[in-house]
């Protein structure tokens, strides 16, 4: 795989995901499977309430980082996150986006979503971050792959890479992102 950091990214909600793309297209980002080749990165989606389960755990939320080929065939490489061990988990009852605060930065991929309030529905904010380092949630991860489709209209095949332990993120952070994708 091969992701630049980037300095700024449009932050989307197009009323199915919340979705961050780099600014300045994909940089030659991308991600290389040895049986299906070279596939550009296109965006990294948010989804509230894992739609993976590993060992029937459902993480608190799940980052989505989808490549495209030229010829429409979609790869998704998934990441679960989770409170650390020991925190508390998120309520999903409280509205954690009223009266937004930012939460504080935890040096990890999802700073660059909570800078401010999530967008919503067909909204757009430019973000500029340095914390938009995709690359790595994929080092030294184990993934388990399926052939299987999409979770988004229209529903076409994909082969998805799901990261077998779930990455740690502060609850504030997962409460944030979990509401926005909910407040869809």
């Amino acid at each position: 795989f091969n992701y630049p950091v980037y300095s700024a990214v449009d932050i989307e909600n197009d009323g199915r995901a919340v979705f961050a793309k780099g600014q300045g297209g994909n940089q030659g980002a991308g991600l290389f499977h040895p049986e299906v080749g070279w596939h550009d990165f296109d965006s990294v989606r948010v989804r509230g309430g894992a739609e993976h389960t590993i060992a029937g755990h459902r993480a608190q939320l799940e980052l989505q980082l989808v490549h495209k080929k030229p010829d429409g065939s979609t790869l998704i490489a998934s990441v679960l996150f989770d409170p650390p061990a020991g925190e508390s988990p998120l309520d999903p009852k409280e509205n954690v986006l009223a009266n937004y605060t930012a939460s504080a930065p935890a040096g990890n991929v999802l700073d660059a979503f909570l800078v401010n309030r999530p967008p919503r529905m067909k909204e757009t904010v430019v973000e500029n971050t340095t914390t938009m380092d995709l690359g790595a949630l994929l080092q030294d991860a184990l993934f388990v792959e399926y052939a299987g489709s999409e979770t988004l209209p229209p529903c076409g095949r994909v082969l998805w890479l799901v990261r077998r332990d779930p990455v740690s993120a502060p609850t504030d952070q997962l409460a944030r992102l979990h509401q926005a994708s909910y407040d869809l």
